[in-house]
């Protein structure tokens, strides 16, 4: 039920601009499967969808949406099966008979049946896990919407990413590449 709750979330459409040829190739391509997921849009009908004026044009999908990153997790974390050790260090862990056995800092042994590891890039941890990672980069943040921005009533890609204005402010990050 969390996902129908709009404290986080607008369900507001998403374009994918064309914001160099490669893209605008891309899209164009996509297009022409005729997909009922998503559509073309030229400039002229991207600005009367977002409401505001644009040059371009992009693949629109009327049923995207996009989330708030940090009211998201918020949200997710306030679960009552969910427990949160923050500065907590993880010194060694194994995972026997269906359960998690962690040692950390601040206790010796505890068993859990599911964990979640934050542990940026960490490659140490997660060799131990036996995973191999790729350092990412990318970023969200929000800014305070004004009389211009806040008119704009899809959430775009492209490049980089933005939201319509939520609680005043957009949500915007980078497209995470290595």
């Amino acid at each position: 039920q969390l996902y129908l709750s709009q404290e986080f979330w607008q369900s507001c459409g998403v374009v994918h601009l064309d914001f160099n040829a490669q893209e605008k190739k891309r899209n164009q391509l996509l297009a022409q499967q005729q997909c009922s997921l998503y559509q073309y849009v030229n400039h002229n009908e991207l600005s009367e969808i977002a409401g505001m004026d644009f040059h371009i044009g992009g693949l629109f999908w009327r049923n995207g949406g996009w989330i708030h990153p940090r009211a998201m997790v918020k949200q997710l974390l306030q679960h009552p099966n969910i427990q949160v050790f923050e500065h907590t260090e993880l010194l060694d862990f194994n995972y026997q008979n269906n359960a998690w056995q962690l040692f950390t800092n601040t206790s010796k042994n505890d068993c859990v049946d599911s964990v979640v590891f934050c542990t940026g890039a960490n490659k140490n941890l997660m060799a131990k896990l036996g995973l191999t990672i790729f350092q990412i980069r990318g970023q969200t943040d929000n800014v305070v919407a004004n009389s211009f921005s806040g008119s704009l009533k899809i959430a775009l890609s492209g490049a980089s990413y933005i939201s319509p204005a939520w609680q005043n402010a957009h949500c915007f990050g980078a497209t995470f590449s290595p």
